[in-house]
């Protein structure tokens, strides 16, 4: 993941299957002979992500909006696309660039919230669903 965030920050673009290849196996023989700076760059990104996470909860909001809470936050994406895709960029920049297309829920509602959409056959019955969780909380 490391090597992804750091790849798209210094270039601005993703990689392809080779080059990712390629940029994986050498980092990790790098950082084998360097502990040092693997750690210096560890603390780098937990940093930068950090940062980033406080923007997304100033845009998107930081309370579960079903019920309220700030524990183990994450954030779904409503209009049903399916999540971002891990190898093309970092989570939290995707989360920025589509912040209108994301709602805070707590770890309970999010997983809560997926099931329901499995088993719910549109996204009206979805949207029906929750607004019953609501009233009830």
């Amino acid at each position: 993941m490391f090597i992804y965030l750091f790849y798209y920050i210094t270039y601005g673009v993703t990689m392809n299957d080779q080059k990712r290849e390629y940029m994986k196996n050498y980092y990790r023989k790098y950082w084998k002979t360097h502990p040092e700076q693997y750690k210096k760059h560890k603390e780098l990104v937990k940093k930068e992500r950090l940062n980033l996470r406080v923007e997304i909860e100033k845009k998107i909001g930081n309370r579960c909006v079903i019920c309220g809470s700030q524990e183990k936050l994450s954030f779904h994406e409503i209009n049903g696309k399916p999540h971002y895709n891990s190898h093309k960029d970092s989570q939290e920049k995707y989360y920025l660039d589509n912040w209108q297309d994301f709602i805070p829920l707590c770890q309970k509602h999010h997983r809560f919230i997926h099931f329901l959409a499995k088993t719910l056959h549109s996204e009206a019955e979805l949207e029906k669903a929750i607004e019953i969780i609501k009233r009830l909380l």
